[in-house]
């Protein structure tokens, strides 16, 4: 049976609704993510990115940290026991392109919410074949990102933060296709997403190197 339909409505229109309370509910969902990274982190959760917490702008002593007091604390790359999170990843060598620590909270909050909005449209295409995959997709990127502050700050791990966020841009790039295939403006929701994360996997591989 052939089923006509009106020209002036599209389909979308004819067959969805927007149902703002699962907006806020993927928008939130979302921000977890963050919040768990945040647990972790000496400072602004972010895979890869964030400022060493030292008082000259220019990379950290290999191996030294300093505290308020302006005491020398020996720090190791390699999970050392009995050593803050703060003072680990101050004695870590960075690239002197580290972006500034006051950026990270405002970036990454427009990113989730972003991130949330784009897996709102792809829920919302309730009749697309591929929307499930493309949720699945979203799905698995969301748990690697949250993976990241534990892997890197947790357990102070480098090699395991940079396996991570290969991992996660990996899993960015695949979603970033499924949902152009359900919707496109989903898609390029998520491109500033890719982009900073790109940054994070690059000075996530320089601290790596640069620690070695």
């Amino acid at each position: 049976m052939r089923i006509q339909v009106d020209s002036s409505t599209s389909y979308r229109g004819r067959n969805a609704r927007p149902n703002w309370v699962a907006l806020f509910v993927f928008i939130v969902v979302a921000l977890a993510s963050g919040a768990v990274g945040a647990l972790f982190s000496p400072g602004v959760a972010t895979p890869g990115v964030v400022t060493p917490r030292v008082a000259s702008p220019g990379i950290a002593a290999p191996g030294v940290a300093h505290d308020p007091a302006g005491r020398g604390i020996s720090v190791s790359t390699a999970n050392p026991a009995g050593v803050s999170t703060s003072a680990w990843y101050a004695g870590l060598r960075k690239p002197a392109w580290t972006p500034p620590n006051s950026w990270f909270g405002p970036i990454w909050t427009i990113l989730f919410v972003l991130m949330g909005s784009a897996a709102w449209l792809v829920w919302s295409e309730r009749y697309h074949p591929r929307r499930r995959a493309a949720l699945l997709c979203y799905a698995i990127q969301l748990v690697i990102n949250a993976l990241w502050a534990p892997a890197f700050f947790g357990a102070q791990s480098i090699g395991a933060g940079l396996f991570l966020i290969v991992a996660l841009w990996l899993a960015l790039v695949w979603t970033l296709r499924e949902f152009a295939q359900v919707r496109a403006a989903a898609a390029w929701l998520l491109v500033p997403y890719l982009v900073w994360v790109s940054l994070a996997l690059a000075l996530n591989w320089s601290i790596w190197r640069n620690n070695l």
